[in-house]
């Protein structure tokens, strides 16, 4: 059985260059504590999401390919079925020939029909390549077509329940922005950047403190970037940039998934 497999490595969050990101509006500074470093890094709320809706598309995936693959046989097998049967009628003929040409006792005629016997196989070869050929290109296309159905399929459930997780919850959010403190925990300053929409809902009305839960010694700051979208998401400290934009890891799986490196 074919199988479709979408690899989770493709979701993971990385690491991004480091480059200069414009402090937008605000600036809400957040003084932080000294912490242990044995706080367990939580799997990421995204992660688990992208995780879940990969499986369920996998399956629905190769339920499509085992499909394709049974039609495939069927159209194998009737084209076997109608090669066999022109087989035994180009035999047939072949007998009613030799045998009128014996009663009537032309060799020429003989002649005439073992030629033609030669040439209604050689057809018979010819028609039967053609069709599985013709069989061979549909079946790949109607693979490639399953291939790039589920991919879309996968990204837009994908993002639709992101989006609607993200406006439920708090959770999938903070936990980012938590897990990025905490790995960054250890350099003096750390700054994060949002869109407006997300700072006045997650950090506005000195909501700020209550909801960071790591513990760190840095001087951590929250700024409004004016170009950001809801969702977007950069936290940095010295010398290193992490794009947690959830949006943004799924454009980068569709693009390599449609430009066949998935």
């Amino acid at each position: 059985m074919s199988t479709f497999r979408i690899d989770k490595q493709y979701v993971t969050i990385e690491k991004a260059e480091q480059k200069t990101v414009h402090v937008g509006v605000r600036n809400t500074p957040i003084n932080g504590k000294s912490g242990s470093n044995n706080t367990p890094r939580p799997y990421y709320e995204a992660e688990k999401l992208i995780e879940n809706i990969t499986k369920k598309a996998e399956e629905k995936a190769s339920s499509i390919i085992d499909e394709a693959e049974k039609k495939a046989g069927l159209i194998i097998s009737q084209a076997e079925e109608q090669a066999e049967a022109i087989k035994m009628e180009a035999e047939k003929i072949s007998v009613e020939i030799k045998k009128r040409a014996q009663e009537e006792g032309y060799a020429a005629g003989i002649s005439k029909a073992e030629a033609d016997i030669a040439n209604k196989l050689d057809e018979d070869k010819r028609e039967f390549k053609r069709l599985t050929d013709k069989l061979l290109q549909n079946y790949s296309r109607t693979i490639d077509e399953a291939r790039g159905d589920i991919i879309s399929l996968v990204i837009d459930i994908t993002k639709k329940i992101l989006g609607i997780k993200l406006h439920e919850s708090d959770k999938i959010f903070m936990d980012l922005v938590n897990n990025a403190i905490d790995e960054l925990k250890n350099s003096s300053y750390i700054k994060i950047h949002v869109s407006p929409a997300d700072y006045e809902r997650y950090f506005g009305k000195e909501q700020a403190g209550e909801k960071i839960k790591k513990v760190t010694s840095a001087t951590i700051s929250i700024d409004e970037e004016e170009n950001f979208h809801e969702g977007d998401l950069v936290v940095e400290s010295e010398g290193e940039v992490l794009d947690l934009s959830v949006f943004k890891q799924l454009d980068k799986i569709e693009c390599a998934f449609v430009n066949g490196n998935a």
